[in-house]
C-alpha cells in the first residue's frame, strides 16, 4: 500500500491509471498518492521526473502519543524519507519498506515513491497549501485530488503526519 492510510485518492492526469491504494501497512505516513501505478506500472509518466535519491527505510512501531504538529516554513529543496513510524492506535504486523524523495520549490512539489507494494517508482506532481500546522498537498500530475496531513517545517527536517487516522509519521531529511 501507498501512503497515508485511509487517504484513497484516484490516480489520473499525466499518465496515471485506476488502481493501487494507500501508503504504508499499519498506516505508514509520507505522500498519499492510491492508484498512481495501475497494476504495477510506473505512475506519472509526462511528469517531472526526480530521483529517488534516499536510502530504503523501514516503518517502526512507536510507543506512546506522536509528536504534536508545529506547522513552521517549508524550505525549498530536496528531501528523503529517513524515518517512517507508526504509532497507536496504528500497529505494524509486517513493516514496510519504501524509498521516497521530494523536492520543493515555493509551493510546487515533485514526489518519486517506491515501496513494498509499488516496486516500479511512483512519479508525481503536485501543489502544497500551508495553514497553520496543516498542509494541502494536491495533485496535478500522476494522481488526482487532494489531501491533508499535519506537518513541521524546520530547516532540515519535513515531518508529515496523518490525519485520519492518527499514529502515522514520516520524517523527511533535507539533503
Amino acid at each position: 500500500m501507498i501512503v497515508a492510510a485511509a487517504i484513497a485518492i484516484t490516480a489520473a492526469g499525466c499518465g496515471g491509471s485506476q488502481g493501487g491504494g494507500t501508503h504504508g501497512s499499519g498506516g505508514g505516513g509520507g505522500i498519499g498518492i492510491g492508484g498512481a501505478a495501475g497494476d504495477g506500472g510506473a505512475g506519472g509518466a509526462g511528469c517531472s521526473m526526480i530521483d529517488n535519491v534516499g536510502q530504503t527505510v523501514t516503518q517502526e512501531q512507536a510507543s506512546g502519543d506522536p509528536p504534536m504538529p508545529l506547522g513552521g516554513a517549508i524550505a525549498d529543496g530536496t528531501y528523503v524519507l529517513t524515518k517512517d513510524e507508526a504509532y497507536p492506535p496504528i500497529s505494524v504486523d509486517m513493516p514496510t519498506h519504501k524509498r521516497e524523495t521530494l523536492q520543493i520549490s515555493g509551493t510546487q512539489l515533485l514526489a518519486v515513491i517506491e515501496s513494498d507494494a509499488m516496486p516500479d517508482p511512483f512519479q508525481g506532481a503536485g501543489t502544497l497549501t500551508t495553514s497553520d500546522a496543516l498542509v494541502t498537498i494536491n495533485w496535478v500530475c500522476g494522481a488526482s485530488g487532494s489531501f491533508d496531513q499535519d506537518y513541521t517545517a524546520t530547516a532540515t527536517q519535513l515531518i508529515l503526519m496523518s490525519v485520519s487516522p492518527p499514529g502515522s509519521v514520516s520524517t523527511f531529511t533535507k539533503q
